[in-house]
């Protein structure tokens, strides 16, 4: 559908009179109860990994592959000692993204302790597929918990 509006100053267009060409956009999925990343085992996270991948199929219900982002929640604590001799802690986080290449849309930091990281954001992705990176004290110290809430299309 094509809009136009008529109204105009001489030979001017307003703004709003330029034509718009609008597709139609399938509204957002928002969900009751998030699905879980059954496959993806978090006792299987070494210290760190160049990348790996979280399918659209891999989670309790099929992400469709038309999602372009999704409402991801993270939680992620590590079992290391809390460090109080630099401001910034120890350098431990989880990461998501689109891409092999691009795995910085979320980072979820722990700072030990067993002390749980939880971040809610809205993470780009590749047909529903994802991709995360880590780093941890130790293998089998990182406990990440994800939960899709939610996509866009």
């Amino acid at each position: 559908m094509t809009l136009t509006s008529r109204r105009r100053l001489g030979d001017q267009l307003f703004p709003q009179d330029v034509p718009m060409v609008r597709t139609a956009l399938m509204p957002p999925v928002f969900l009751h109860k998030p699905l879980t990343a059954d496959n993806f085992n978090p006792a299987n996270l070494t210290t760190s990994t160049v990348s790996a991948k979280i399918e659209n199929t891999e989670w309790s219900s099929t992400i469709p592959a038309t999602a372009r982002a999704l409402i991801i929640q993270c939680e992620a604590a590590d079992s290391a000692n809390v460090d109080t001799t630099s401001p910034q802690g120890a350098d431990y986080f989880f990461a998501l993204g689109p891409t092999a290449a691009d795995f910085n849309a979320m980072i979820t930091r722990p700072i030990g302790g067993d002390i749980v990281a939880n971040k809610k954001e809205l993470v780009p992705c590749t047909k529903g597929d994802l991709w995360y990176q880590h780093s941890a004290s130790g293998a089998g110290t990182l406990n990440v918990t994800l939960k899709c809430w939610g996509w866009w299309f």
